[in-house]
């Protein structure tokens, strides 16, 4: 089949072989002459009329004729530019973090008033949350230090003199979102929190959800043929006014002298105080939380082995006597002194010892020669203990006998000292 297709000798005729090489002088010379009898001359007329391509303003190839396609784009365009310029757009815009965009972001808001306007209103919607800040100025106070952290932002300076910021890859691939929620929202107060928003994907449908459940509670009946203006007015109105009413709702519930079954906790009752420290209360004591109620067992119980130089053993001692205060007869006038938690001493044939810490003992290893051994038995270190008050803030009971523990061992709020 190859040798068919392509034979290795093949014979070509002399006449053959010079029509196949088109490289005459005199044939190329007829072909010209064949082309210009072909093409017609033209007159002055119709050179005039003659369509010529040139380049616009845009750089874009057009004709006279045509004008281009890029005309009726341009004209939409334009026609449709009043709408993609809004007040959230802009917004986006001077908020973007990439350098190009930046520098051209200062260029256009500045003498831009109606710009600064969108800029600003748009601001003020992502503050309408905070309804009472329209009456009192805190959101008029909030967009002016919006428009000073901007120029911070946009010139570097401020919060924003950190040039290593600027390299991060965030900053170079435009990612405006993420490096103002790693930047911007950590040193301001602001331009942070309102950038991250400007400059991020909506992920989710609630906002339009909740416009629309807002539209429909307006726009009902006889009011389904309201405009889009007025109704997006009304509608703002309408959930501004919710709000509110939720806000006084929960006030309400969450006075002290609320006695309804909706009654809610709040701040005024953490701080109620019933006056108690004029009957000589001391207040602050009892706003302290306290712990789970500690249960001692007043005896040497079963797992005690006073000469096991184990950790675990030395562990368990700690965390029973650990803590706890007792009286020292022994000093005159008798000292309060605290069992060390964190330290013990095993004293040869006699055993581990419970450290006494004395009112002094700072706790820092320069001064471990003030601590005093105590022997772990129920004649010395438990007797001591069981014959001390022990402080309310330990939230300490004393089991002194083994059916006192067991009654203890089913409590939920208590722990076991064992």
């Amino acid at each position: 089949m190859d040798e068919e297709l392509f034979p290795a000798n093949y014979s070509i005729s002399k006449a053959d072989e010079e029509d196949g090489n088109y490289d005459s002088g005199s044939e190329c010379e007829e072909d010209n002459e064949e082309e210009e009898q072909a093409i017609p001359a033209f007159t002055a007329e119709e050179e005039d009329l003659d369509v010529y391509e040139v380049d616009d303003e845009w750089g874009t190839l057009v004709t006279d004729e045509t004008k281009g396609i890029f005309t009726p784009i341009l004209d939409a365009i334009a026609k449709r530019t009043p709408k993609m310029l809004h007040d959230f757009a802009w917004l986006a815009f001077v908020c973007s973090i990439r350098p190009d965009i930046v520098e051209d972001a200062k260029v256009k808001i500045v003498g831009n008033g109606p710009v600064r306007i969108m800029i600003e209103d748009c601001v003020r919607r992502l503050l309408s949350h905070d309804v009472d800040g329209e009456l009192d100025g805190t959101i008029d106070r909030k967009i002016d230090l919006f428009w000073d952290e901007l120029t911070h932002f946009q010139n570097r300076t401020g919060p924003f003199a950190c040039q290593a910021w600027f390299n991060s890859s965030d900053c170079i691939n435009g990612r405006s979102a993420v490096w103002h929620s790693k930047y911007s929202r950590n040193h301001t107060q602001v331009f942070g929190p309102i950038a991250c928003r400007a400059t991020a994907r909506i992920t989710g449908s609630g906002g339009a959800e909740r416009g629309w459940s807002d539209n429909k509670e307006v726009k009902t009946g006889k009011r389904s043929h309201l405009s889009s203006d007025k109704l997006r007015k009304q509608g703002t109105l309408y959930t501004s006014a919710n709000i509110r009413r939720a806000r006084i709702k929960r006030d309400e519930l969450e006075k002290p002298n609320c006695d309804t079954p909706d009654a809610l906790w709040g701040d005024d009752d953490e701080q109620f105080d019933l006056g108690l420290e004029k009957w000589g209360v001391n207040v602050e004591d009892l706003k302290k939380p306290l712990g789970p109620r500690r249960v001692f067992k007043c005896w040497v119980e079963d797992w005690e082995n006073v000469m096991d130089k184990g950790d675990v053993m030395r562990t368990k001692f700690l965390v029973k006597y650990g803590g706890l205060v007792f009286d020292d007869i022994d000093a005159s006038p008798p000292v309060c002194m605290r069992v060390s938690s964190t330290k013990l001493k095993y004293i040869k044939r006699s055993g581990w010892h419970a450290m006494g810490e004395p009112p002094d003992y700072k706790g820092d290893g320069s001064d471990d020669e003030v601590l005093e051994p105590f022997a772990i038995s129920e004649d010395v270190l438990i007797e001591l203990i069981k014959t001390t008050e022990q402080p309310e803030i330990l939230n300490v009971r004393l089991a002194l006998n083994e059916e006192e523990g067991h009654d203890s061992d089913g409590s939920n709020n208590e722990s076991i000292s064992s």
